[in-house]
């Protein structure tokens, strides 16, 4: 999710044909982004080679375990959509189902991509959802929500037993995850556009001087207008450019380093109680 920046809802409709082996520009599908507004994103290769691992091991067990129990069998054939064959058409990827439907998977909504399943060489129903509940069932909104819940109490249990202060725990969501990433991109942007003009980063701040850097960004997340981008970030640039961490951050290459710093900050530049529950 960080070095995506998709949202939990454009997260759980991802399906396993369109995942890459590597790293390349990826089109999020229309009927999937907020507001249909479809957009170009990036996997790391360090996501990608997780998502893979994942998929081989957490994955692959709850498919089995759904198999072996006959959940996907005893699912109503009107409630899934069962394919035969992919077909690469031009940047799209398009189905044949079972029962003579056909179509692109830019058309499909987030409930439709829950019900595509495809039968293994060994004849078993497999769903083609990327992300899997320990039930064998695609991810629902909910399921996320609990993942990102329990994380956090299982951080804070460890925090509670090393006596550290507990007002201090980030508290992580997908909607933390993408602030963080579209801060780190913001603070790169902003410096690399300091040097080309000569600017000093400590000076007076005027946010037209960025213009390009906030356009970026709400590409980048997706967002309906620049104003929505700038309403959600540009205070937080204003408080992490004023502090000595504006440039360590711009200039890291590990990206967990960023994050660590960010919301190790005493000042605390992330304000979860504000920003994080935006509807960003």
């Amino acid at each position: 999710m960080i070095t995506s920046a998709l949202r939990s809802g454009e997260q759980r409709a991802l399906l396993l044909p369109e995942m890459p082996e590597h790293s390349i520009d990826l089109r999020l599908a229309t009927e999937t982004a907020k507001y249909r507004k479809s957009r170009i994103y990036t996997p790391l290769p360090l996501a990608l080679d997780r998502v893979a691992r994942y998929c081989q091991g957490e994955r692959a067990r709850a498919v089995r375990r759904a198999q072996a129990a006959g959940r996907y069998e005893t699912r109503a054939t009107s409630e899934r959509l069962l394919v035969v064959r992919w077909v690469q058409d031009g940047r799209d990827l398009a189905y044949e189902a079972e029962d003579g439907r056909c179509g692109l998977l830019d058309d499909l909504t987030i409930i439709e991509r829950s019900r595509v399943f495809v039968r293994t060489e060994g004849g078993e129903l497999e769903p083609q959802s990327l992300w899997l509940k320990d039930d064998g069932s695609a991810m629902t909104e909910d399921a996320w929500k609990k993942v990102f819940r329990r994380a956090n109490n299982r951080v804070l249990t460890q925090w509670e037993g090393l006596g550290a202060d507990v007002r201090t725990v980030p508290w992580i969501s997908s909607h933390s995850l993408r602030f963080s990433f579209a801060l780190y991109v913001l603070a790169a942007l902003h410096r690399r556009i300091d040097e080309r003009d000569g600017r000093d980063p400590h000076g007076a701040y005027d946010e037209r001087n960025y213009e390009t850097a906030y356009d970026i960004v709400r590409d980048m997340l997706g967002h309906a207008s620049v104003v929505t981008t700038k309403d959600i970030y540009l205070e937080p640039v204003k408080r992490l450019r004023s502090a000595s961490l504006f440039n360590d951050v711009a200039t890291a290459t590990d990206l967990s380093e960023v994050i660590a710093r960010l919301v190790g900050d005493s000042d605390r530049v992330l304000d979860t109680g504000t920003v994080f529950e935006s509807g960003d």
